[in-house]
């Protein structure tokens, strides 16, 4: 009995070793305990090279299997969009404290219904203080993470249609008080003046839209765009297509005026850049790799 109870455990850490590491060690820790087979062994092998640089695990935060996770830059606030057996909706769960060893799970009340991967963009401040969510039809919701159970401020409704929206994101500025919101899109309605991208600015404190100049975005294709410290100034990544090929740019602007301030790269073939440690610099890929 000993033998057939360590093979099920082992067989079960197996199994769970994707969705449920915690569980997964449990299991293969107690298939150990019970009776030293080599299948108990393997199973607890397998969890020391997958986990050796855990050095705590927490279970039961979240409903479900997780499926997205967001997080601010020290860990300290963690956002788990989880889906609970047998449900289709994602249901959200903010969990601090678990850098400091004493993880706090909160369900986030007013989540949109029908909410599922690829129809929503997120992002957490930097304090860990806030959290915003937009929805592909472009509803923004602002959440304090330091009242648990309060409903999310409503930024803004539903946008005009635009076609299908190509890129869509959320940042915060360093210090949580601005929230940008990028968006491109298929079809430019008439107060677009042609434009292929909106930007959208916020106070998060008070909630109320703050000025931002489109001319940033007017130009050229941009793809990517994020705040630069407090929030003043912004990057705007954007490629230029010609029958010689794609080049790619970046340049910082005036958050409110669109003027830019300086040029960081361009014309450079390559591939898009990514943010890297608050904005302070990018990651690029020449074609060099």
């Amino acid at each position: 009995l000993r033998t057939a109870a360590a093979t099920e455990l082992g067989t079960l850490a197996t199994d769970l070793a994707d969705r449920s590491p915690d569980s997964a060690f449990r299991y293969a820790a107690g298939a150990w305990a019970v009776r030293h087979t080599p299948q108990a062994r393997r199973a607890l092998l397998g969890q020391y090279v997958r986990a050796q640089d855990v050095v705590a695990s927490y279970g039961g935060l979240w409903p479900g299997t997780a499926e997205w996770t967001s997080m601010s830059p020290d860990g300290g606030a963690l956002v788990v969009l989880s889906r609970p057996d047998g449900r289709a909706d994602l249901t959200v769960t903010a969990v601090t404290g678990a850098v400091a060893g004493k993880p706090r799970a909160t369900r986030l009340a007013g989540v949109p219904s029908g909410l599922r991967l690829q129809t929503f963009r997120d992002a957490v401040s930097d304090d860990g203080r806030r959290y915003a969510l937009i929805t592909t039809r472009g509803t923004v919701l602002l959440w304090d993470l330091t009242a648990p159970g309060a409903p999310p401020r409503r930024l803004s409704g539903e946008l005009p249609d635009r076609g299908d929206a190509y890129e869509s994101s959320l940042d915060f500025s360093e210090d949580g008080a601005r929230l940008l919101h990028f968006l491109t899109y298929e079809r430019p309605r008439p107060e677009d003046d042609g434009r292929r991208a909106l930007l959208r600015l916020w106070d998060t404190d008070g909630g109320r839209t703050l000025p931002v100049s489109q001319k940033s975005v007017a130009q050229r294709e941009p793809v990517m765009a994020w705040l630069l410290g407090d929030g003043d100034r912004m990057a705007v990544a954007a490629t230029e297509s010609s029958g010689e090929g794609t080049n790619r740019y970046l340049d910082v602007h005036s958050t409110a005026s669109g003027e830019r301030v300086r040029r960081v790269y361009g014309p450079e073939p390559g591939s898009n850049p990514m943010p890297g440690e608050r904005g302070r610099g990018v990651w690029f890929n020449g074609q060099d790799g």
